[in-house]
């Protein structure tokens, strides 16, 4: 095998590659939007418009996974953590917190 037909594979490997990171990187950005619209729809459902702002990066909402009357959901924008406080439901990852609605529809 000759050098410009190694450099040839490693260029298409890479371009595989970065297709294969863009492609992620916009379901990862679509998952996000979810989240956040998912966050806006309980927002608007709750009589109460319960949803709080702790800080610049977390919230505090009614938690989807549990009745109750008081926000106990919080969400961390910045890290994309959440954890309820009442349910004890938490996530390291928006993915996380998607799927865990996706199990509640079930």
């Amino acid at each position: 095998m000759n050098i410009t037909k190694i450099k040839q594979m490693i260029e298409d490997c890479q371009k595989r590659f970065s297709k294969n990171i863009n492609s992620l990187q916009e379901e990862l950005d679509q998952l996000k939007e979810n989240v956040n619209n998912h966050i806006k729809q309980i927002n608007k459902k709750s009589k109460n418009n319960f949803i709080k702002k702790i800080n610049s990066h977390k919230i505090l909402i009614i938690c989807p996974h549990h009745e109750e009357n008081t926000p106990s959901h919080m969400i961390d924008l910045k890290t994309n953590e959440f954890y309820c406080f009442g349910c004890e439901m938490k996530g390291t990852h928006q993915v996380d917190y998607v799927e865990s609605l996706r199990k509640e529809m079930e």
